[in-house]
């Protein structure tokens, strides 16, 4: 006759308390999880615009793209105030990155097919330096060089009537010595 199990210390197919209670407070994580998930991607506190628009400026503050527009040549010390004024001449304006409208128009040229790795500028996101423009309602990023730290602080609005959504400190590339406060 085979020995029976002590039916208090097993639970469904051979499992012990303990790992049946691991195998509740793993289920119960996950669900809780992608509950917080779903919800802060329905909440708005996610903008897939404004991330994008992130990842254009991290795109074209990258060393090497900031070498091959000159920026160095134009201004030695190459501080993030500086970039501001670089993004004004002709070389700084060709940093931006095509939107989709002007990727798809100029697809069918071989020369300027684009890196897959490069981000496209979105067409319904804004750049502005210093401060927010309360008078258009489009979605907006803010960039505000700071030389001290020699980084760049991003702010994202969805609505610019109302605070940032999202806020990013971009290092910036630089030979330039730290500024002595």
């Amino acid at each position: 006759m085979p020995a029976l199990r002590n039916p208090v210390a097993t639970v469904s197919h051979g499992r012990t308390p303990l790992e049946a209670l691991g195998f509740i407070f793993t289920a119960v994580v996950f669900v809780g999880s992608c509950g917080f998930c779903c919800y802060s991607w329905h909440s708005g506190s996610y903008d897939y615009q404004l991330q994008r628009g992130e990842r254009v400026m991290h795109s074209m503050m990258g060393e090497e793209n900031l070498e091959s527009a000159g920026f160095f040549e134009a201004y030695p010390e190459g501080r993030p105030s500086d970039f501001l004024e670089f993004l004004e001449t002709e070389q700084g304006k060709s940093l931006w990155p095509p939107t989709p409208r002007e990727f798809r128009a100029q697809a069918d040229v071989p020369e300027l097919a684009r890196d897959p790795e490069q981000p496209l500028t979105p067409e319904a996101l804004k750049f502005v330096a210093y401060e927010v423009d309360p008078g258009d309602p489009i979605r907006q990023i803010v960039y505000i060089p700071n030389d001290e730290e020699g980084v760049f602080d991003l702010r994202g609005y969805v609505d610019p009537t109302e605070s940032p959504i999202h806020t990013w400190t971009l290092p910036f590339p630089t030979d330039a010595e730290p500024i002595d406060p």
